[in-house]
C-alpha cells in the first residue's frame, strides 16, 4: 500500500532557535569574558598594592635617613660652634693656682669670658696679694686687673679681684 499524505506537512523555521542561541552564547561569552578580566584586574591591583607598600617602606626608610642626616649636620655644626665658644677654664684656674703667694688661698673664684675672672683671695699680707695680681697681669690672656674689695680680718686680709680676659690670648695660651 501506498500512503499517501494529503496533508502538507509545515516546515519549522529554526532561524528563531539559531538566533536565540547565537545571543546567548554571545551573552555567556561577554560573562565569561568580563570575569575574566575582573579577575585580572583584581590580581594587577593586588599586585599593584604589594608595590605601593614596598615603595611606602622605602620611602618612610629613605625620610628618616633624610632625619638622621639632618640632624647629624645640625650636631656637627653644633660642635663646631661649641668648639668655637668653649674656652679653656682649667688652663685659667692652673695658671690661677700656679700664683698663688705660698700662704695665700683662694675663696672664691669665678670665671667667664663674657664677665672675665673673678678672685677672692686670703692672704697674710697686702704685699702677697700686691704679688697676685703681679703674677696675674704677667699672663697675656689678663688684660685688666681691678680691686673690687679689700678687707683686714685679724692678721689676715681678704681682698677680692676681677680680672678681664682677652679670650683670643687665652685660646693661644692654652693651646
Amino acid at each position: 500500500m501506498i500512503e499517501v499524505n494529503l496533508v502538507e506537512k509545515k516546515q519549522t523555521n529554526a532561524s528563531p532557535y539559531i538566533l536565540v542561541g547565537f545571543f546567548v552564547f554571545s551573552a555567556l561569552l561577554i560573562g565569561l569574558s568580563f570575569f575574566l578580566y575582573q579577575n585580572f584586574l583584581e590580581g594587577k591591583q593586588e599586585s599593584l598594592m604589594k608595590v605601593y607598600a614596598e615603595n611606602n617602606i622605602h620611602l618612610n626608610e629613605i625620610r628618616q635617613e633624610s632625619q638622621v642626616i639632618q640632624q647629624v649636620n645640625v650636631i656637627e655644626r653644633d660642635i663646631e660652634h661649641l668648639q668655637s665658644i668653649i674656652f679653656p677654664s682649667s688652663h685659667v684656674l692652673q695658671q690661677t693656682n700656679a700664683t698663688l703667694p705660698e700662704q695665700s688661698t683662694i675663696q672664691h673664684y669665678t670665671f667667664t669670658i663674657t664677665d672675665g675672672l673673678r678672685v677672692k683671695l686670703r692672704a697674710e699680707s697686702i704685699e702677697e696679694t700686691s704679688q697676685f695680681v703681679q703674677s696675674m697681669r704677667s699672663f697675656s690672656f689678663v688684660e685688666q686687673a681691678e680691686l673690687v674689695e679689700l678687707e683686714q680680718t685679724g692678721d689676715q686680709y681678704v681682698a677680692e679681684f676681677t680680672f678681664a680676659v682677652n679670650k683670643d690670648s687665652l685660646l693661644e695660651e692654652a693651646d
